[in-house]
């Protein structure tokens, strides 16, 4: 409540976020982030270790000069999944880089963007989650997420793999040298029942939210 405070009319936001039969409230909100999260859970630890990384101020977090997450789904279902990464120059100048990505048996098994990246300093030491006087996690996370870049890919096996394989991400610097790289393991399963099943029960949770009860207003 305090953070959307700072962007809307004071007073206007809590009688519709404690309204029962508001279609936008407290409720809807929580099923809304709840569906999204059972539904990519890759994509929302992206976010989780972006908050712990601002919030320990550690120095090889806030030294270095890239920050480069990658997130990838332990069992790919049916041979293929979604590849997230999270891209941000730390340098106060902005810069040219490319990020191949390397997945052997894929299709295909190399692909290679190329970006400029804005500057996105990091703080000087760890932040707190919430500041009503200073500035926060919470506004750092979007200012990280716009200066930076955010790749959501398919990725996908040939038809005959299947089994424990890596998949590489590297970044490079405009002459082609590797800045950072990840190496991610899966396994590629041409089953989908089990899995399939997990994230519908993920789902059946989500979905309980919309009928809790919505919290007293303060």
């Amino acid at each position: 409540i305090e953070e959307f405070s700072t962007f809307m009319v004071k007073g206007k936001l809590e009688p519709i976020m404690y309204d029962q039969d508001h279609d936008f409230n407290w409720r809807t909100i929580q099923r809304l982030l709840s569906h999204a999260k059972a539904w990519q859970p890759s994509a929302f630890n992206l976010l989780d270790r972006l908050q712990i990384d601002l919030l320990s101020g550690k120095p090889e977090v806030s030294r270095a000069k890239w920050r480069m997450d990658v997130a990838l789904d332990d069992v790919c279902v049916g041979g293929a999944t979604n590849l997230f990464i999270v891209l941000n120059n730390q340098t106060f100048k902005k810069r040219v880089v490319s990020v191949e990505v390397l997945v052997p048996n894929g299709e295909p098994e190399s692909r290679t963007h190329r970006f400029e990246l804005a500057a996105c300093p990091p703080p000087r030491s760890g932040l707190k989650l919430s500041a009503s006087n200073d500035e926060d996690c919470l506004d750092w996370i979007p200012r990280y997420l716009h200066k930076g870049v955010v790749l959501w890919m398919n990725i996908a096996w040939n038809r005959k793999f299947y089994g424990l394989t890596n998949v590489q991400v590297m970044l490079r610097d405009e002459d082609n040298i590797v800045l950072e790289s990840k190496v991610l393991s899966t396994n590629v399963s041409r089953k989908t029942s089990n899995v399939l099943r997990k994230r519908m029960f993920r789902l059946e949770n989500a979905r309980k939210i919309g009928e809790m009860d919505i919290p007293y207003s303060p």
